[in-house]
């Protein structure tokens, strides 16, 4: 999963440093297959036995502390753009009443001022890549339709042999085995998702219209 936590603070968001304790990054079965990895957002790792815990349970926490990264984040920038068109409204107010009396100082003050707060991160941007992923993770058996159709449309080996068509395809092969989820959407960038997200979408379109 993203380090969705870091970006978050690195937008002004305030997130409590001990999900960095309990947050699951990145988790994996060992080679033997009896031992799954987990990697936390501190650095920590820790290996349990399959026998205490499944790889869909771990799925299910690392996702739930997505939900909650992503209302925490959710919340901080819609009061913080809120605030934002209150205060941009009154500067465009006081910079155009400072031009029309002739006071064209304070008029480029203010509007520079505006500009300033214009681009003063708000999390707008985390917010909208979570959102992106939530909608992913929501219509999930749609998503993993739609991949596992287009990377199939590439592939000529019919047998187990066949060669994955990674040049061809921006998914992962471990998103075409096991579906899409918060381990295996890290390597896409936003773009892509967006890309996923529209192609999905396309897809079911094409369905309806038959």
């Amino acid at each position: 999963m993203y380090n969705y936590i870091s970006l978050a603070q690195n937008n002004g968001i305030f997130i409590s440093n001990k999900m960095y304790n309990t947050t699951i990054q990145n988790y994996h079965l060992t080679k033997e297959n009896d031992h799954i990895k987990i990697e936390y957002m501190d650095g920590r790792t820790k290996i349990v036995p399959t026998k205490e815990v499944s790889l869909e349970e771990i799925k299910q926490e690392q996702e739930k502390s997505f939900r909650k990264i992503k209302r925490k984040v959710g919340i901080h920038s819609g009061i913080m753009n809120g605030i934002k068109i209150t205060l941009l409204g009154a500067d465009v107010f006081l910079s155009t009443a400072n031009f029309l009396t002739g006071n064209t100082l304070g008029g480029v003050a203010f509007l520079l001022l505006g500009t300033s707060m214009s681009l003063n991160k708000t999390g707008s941007k985390v917010y909208r890549e979570m959102k992106t992923i939530s909608w992913l993770l929501e219509n999930k058996d749609k998503v993993n339709q739609m991949i596992r159709e287009d990377v199939d449309s590439y592939i000529t080996d019919s047998t187990n042999n066949f060669v994955y068509p990674e040049e061809e395809v921006i998914y992962p092969k471990t998103m075409y085995d096991e579906g899409i989820n918060l381990n295996n959407i890290e390597s896409l960038t936003p773009k892509e998702l967006r890309l996923i997200k529209r192609k999905t979408k396309q897809r079911e379109k094409s369905l309806r219209n038959k």
